[in-house]
Formats: structure tokens, sequence, C-alpha cells
């Protein structure tokens, strides 16, 4: 590629093409563009990885990576992320920026341009800018301050969780609603202050970042006890009950914010992940595999956290996609009869490391 050279040369070069990207330049057509060939230039940037389906697996260059596997890229969407360290995009411009230019993504998308031998004035219209919130999440919320009941739309929640920071005090909650069409949404409640005013109140807003574990508390009075990973509080509720001997923590926002979460408390501990078993399908109605499950993405993505911190991770060996009902999880276990000393004997026997 000849970008790798020198920090003098690749300054001259970063300077170049920021200069010739001072205009709008067309991200999407230059992402589509790069998303036909994509596989060929990953061959070229990425030399040492594989193709496994429709991800290409490889080390990281960025960073010391011995051993590929938590650096994958998406070939078909151009979706990329390193499990490792949180990093990741959503197209080609953004991992090529990410390998090669400093995360600047404009000079990357001129330079990806220029490589795809795209028109070189290819501009498109100067979006408006999204205006930022002027409420920020901070903690703790006041003593003496009660969260709303109901929310002024979906009303009384069906169910809700406190979080709380390691010494026990309220950071803030989750609430779960049942819409009309009988979907659950799910929504997240901070204590803010408006940056402009001063004023502070309870807002439908989600957790700092990193945002905290839900069953953080309990970490502090048993710092040799495993613990128990499951995807929504429901879960790691359902579990403590049945599993006393296991601190069952989860933490907030699902598949997609596992980067956003802090686990650093975990450092050093015995971990034991139980995925939901989801039963996703591709665009054509087929299954999709078992690892490009949501579930267990997302259980991988965590466990490579975790290990790098330093833990000993174990994985609740799944249902193959398909046979059981899709988020199949540790609460519908316990729901078909798997409790108590079935449910501790099924952890054992179904975890694999």
């Amino acid at each position: 590629m000849g970008f790798r050279d020198g920090k003098a040369g690749k300054d001259k070069k970063m300077e170049y093409f920021e200069k010739s990207a001072s205009k709008k330049i067309d991200f999407d057509v230059i992402n589509s563009a790069a998303l036909n060939g994509f596989e060929g230039l990953l061959h070229q940037w990425l030399p040492d990885g594989k193709q496994a389906g429709a991800e290409y697996k490889a080390r990281n260059p960025t960073r010391h990576d011995d051993h590929p596997g938590s650096f994958l890229i998406n070939t078909q969407t151009g979706l990329w992320s390193d499990f490792a360290t949180g990093d990741g995009g959503k197209d080609p411009i953004s991992l090529y920026a990410y390998l090669f230019w400093r995360d600047n993504q404009g000079a990357a998308a001129k330079a990806l341009g220029d490589l795809l031998g795209l028109d070189k004035n290819l501009t498109k219209p100067d979006k408006p800018q999204k205006t930022k919130t002027e409420w920020t999440p901070i903690v703790p919320p006041p003593d003496a301050t009660e969260p709303p009941k109901a929310h002024p739309y979906r009303g009384l929640p069906e169910a809700s969780w406190c979080y709380r920071d390691i010494d026990g005090q309220p950071i803030g909650y989750v609430y779960r609603f049942e819409k009309s069409d009988g979907s659950k949404e799910v929504l997240p409640l901070s204590w803010c202050r408006n940056s402009q005013t001063g004023q502070q109140e309870w807002r439908w807003m989600a957790f700092f970042e990193p945002r905290s574990l839900y069953g953080l508390e309990k970490l502090k009075s048993r710092p040799e006890a495993t613990v128990l990973i499951v995807e929504g509080e429901k879960c790691a509720d359902a579990a403590a009950k049945q599993l006393p001997d296991l601190l069952c923590l989860t933490w907030p926002g699902g598949c997609k914010a596992v980067a956003k979460t802090d686990w650093m408390p975990l450092a050093g501990r015995k971990i034991i992940i139980w995925p939901d078993c989801d039963a996703q399908q591709d665009k054509t109605g087929l299954l999709l595999p078992e690892d490009q499950q949501p579930g267990a993405m997302a259980a991988n993505q965590i466990a490579a956290i975790l290990q790098a911190l330093g833990c000993r991770v174990w994985m609740i060996t799944l249902p193959l996609p398909g046979e059981k009902k899709h988020g199949w999880d540790v609460a519908d276990a316990i729901d078909e009869g798997l409790t108590g000393a079935s449910l501790r004997d099924h952890v054992r026997a179904h975890s694999r490391i």
C-alpha cells in the first residue's frame, strides 16, 4: 500500500489528503464502491487474514495481536470490530482510516476514492448538523429524589431495575414497557444536568459511559465468587434466585452496547457467560450461523474483553439456532423447570472454555 512509511512521510501524505478532502466527500458512494471489491481490499490491507463465511478474520496491526480471532470484518456489510479493544466501525472508510490514517476519515475517504479510481470531484451537499443534547447524565442522583413511576407516553412499566455503583449507591434505572403491539421496549433513566441552565432532573437517557454493570454492588463483599453474566436484568434476577453460589450480573443496552460497558471491576475473576439463544434469519429466510447470532456475538465480544483483563472465562453451550424460540435464555430455562440443583448441574455440564 505504501502508507506505512516513516512519520514525516506519513504526515506529508496526511496533510495533502486533508487539504484535498476539504470539500464534502460522498462517503456513501466510496463505501459502496469499496464493498464491491472489499475482500480483495482486505487481502491488501490485512494480508495474513482469512475469509470465514461472511467474515474476514485477521490480526490487528495497530496493536500487539498474536492470534487472529478478535479482529473481525464483515465483507458483506463493512461492519468491523476488535472485540479485544472495543474499537469498531460500520464501513470500509472507517476501517481504512483506523488502519492507515490515524482515524482521519476525511483523508482516508479521499485516498480510498483515489485508490478505487473514483471521480476526484465526487462531492455531496452539506448535511444539516445534529444538535447535541444539552442534558448530561451525572451521578449520584440526590438521595431524596424519587424516580418517576411512569413514562409520559408508555405509562406504567412492566418491570424496573435499579443500577448501583460498587458501594450500593443508585446510578440510574432501567424500565421495561409493553407496547400496544405486544412487543417490549426497554428505556434507561438517568439523573441529568442541563449544561445551559444548570437544572437537574430525571431524563429518559442512557447512563454515562462507560456504563456500570447491573449487580455491580455484589462484587465488593464476595471478591472470590464466580460471576455468571447473562443478557438482561430479568435473567440476572432469575438466575440469582436459583444459583446463590454465583454472582449473577448483566450489562445495560443489550448486544450492541458491550463496548460501552465498564468491565474493569471483573478483572481477574472466574466468569461464566450464558448468551441468549437467538434464531435470527438472513434476508432469504435462512437461519444465521450460530457465531453470527447477536447473543453469541455479544458473548464472544465480552469473553475477549474479560480475557484481556486476566479473567478465566467459560461459555455455556447453547442449543443450535432454531431449536429453541428466538431469544431463549436462562429465565426461559428456569420457567421450563431447570431450577436449583438441576440448573447448577446444567451450568457445570454445559460450560466450555
